[in-house]
């Protein structure tokens, strides 16, 4: 049974008090249902996803599906036409890992080196002078000169391979060309990567995959100038990649080995409070071998080259007849 809320009084069903509150009320008009008011909270709007990490998951994503299908993980690359993200993160990759590939071996080779003086010292030498000896390779040029290793040969192979589409009338873009060239250079990364992590190990391995990458890499070449290139079953298709390679192999041996020997001039020899870097040394004795060769008439490195096959030969000569003469006697 109802009662009313202002009196108390007891009321049948549908009945209205009379009392003074209850019929005043009755001659408001009604007023809407007002929603309860909502509580002031802090909710705010998810936080924007940390670039860095948007990068990563997309690097993730790919390596997943490169090792999937190859092909296809190259092609989907190549297919977001204004993206160069992924495409520049793993071309800056590659510059890295060669960086630390090598500096990865010269730092092994400096401890094997120091290991055998170290011996020499404690034979021969004061142990104590030897507290103050070192012989470190220099990371940041490592870097510097393995990245620019890595550039150089890139562009080198991006130069022939665009050359080469040009040549079977194809239609892909330099940047297109960048894009599965960076795409497709995982195995070569993966094999410079495990370099660097194999040198702490031994040299050995360290140089074996260096070599290993660099064929990998030529290797790989033929799927991305297959992706770019039409009519790359032919048999020009093969000849015309052969001769690119070649070319590309010829102008990097001229440019290549001077980066590298300044990665090596980067080492630094320090004793008894004294530094000095290989790099002088191999300015003196560069020197010293000039004055060497300008004696004896050698302008070149192929005069040398000539003159050192010449010596091999004769010398050979000379043992390979000996032996047959004393076989017959």
């Amino acid at each position: 049974m109802p009662y009313c809320p202002h009196c108390g009084t007891k009321l049948e069903d549908g009945q209205t008090c009379t009392c003074e509150l209850a019929q005043a009320a009755a001659k408001q008009p009604p007023q809407a249902e007002q929603a309860p008011p909502q509580q002031a909270t802090a909710s705010t709007a998810p936080a924007a996803e940390n670039p860095v990490s948007i990068v990563f998951k997309k690097f993730k994503r790919y390596i997943t599906s490169y090792i999937s299908n190859p092909t296809q993980a190259v092609r989907s690359v190549m297919a977001e036409e204004y993206d160069f993200t992924l495409p520049i993160v793993l071309f800056v990759v590659r510059l890295l890992v060669m960086g630390l590939a090598i500096y990865g071996l010269l730092n092994k080779i400096c401890k094997v080196m120091f290991s055998y003086i170290t011996t020499s010292f404690l034979r021969y030498g004061n142990s104590t002078a030897l507290l103050t000896a070192s012989l470190t390779a220099s990371l940041p040029k490592c870097l510097i000169f393995g990245a620019l290793i890595a550039i150089i040969g890139m562009l080198l192979f991006l130069a022939m391979l665009y050359a080469l589409v040009k040549i079977q009338q194809g239609e892909a873009s330099f940047s297109e060309i960048f894009k599965a060239s960076a795409a497709n250079g995982v195995p070569t990364s993966a094999l410079l990567l495990l370099s660097f992590l194999f040198s702490f190990i031994s040299p050995t391995p360290a140089m074996v995959l260096i070599g290993l990458a660099m064929l990998c890499w030529i290797i790989s070449g033929v799927r991305t100038t297959q992706i770019v290139s039409p009519n790359n079953s032919t048999g020009t298709f093969a000849l015309l990649y052969f001769v690119g390679v070649a070319l590309v192999i010829v102008v990097g041996y001229l440019i290549i080995p001077a980066l590298f020997r300044q990665a090596v001039g980067g080492i630094t020899a320090s004793y008894m409070g004294q530094s000095i870097a290989l790099q002088d040394i191999f300015n003196k004795m560069s020197e010293s071998f000039k004055s060497e060769f300008a004696e004896e008439g050698i302008r070149s490195m192929g005069d040398f080259f000539n003159m050192a096959m010449k010596q091999f030969f004769e010398e050979f000569s000379s043992e390979l007849w000996s032996e047959i003469v004393s076989i017959v006697k």
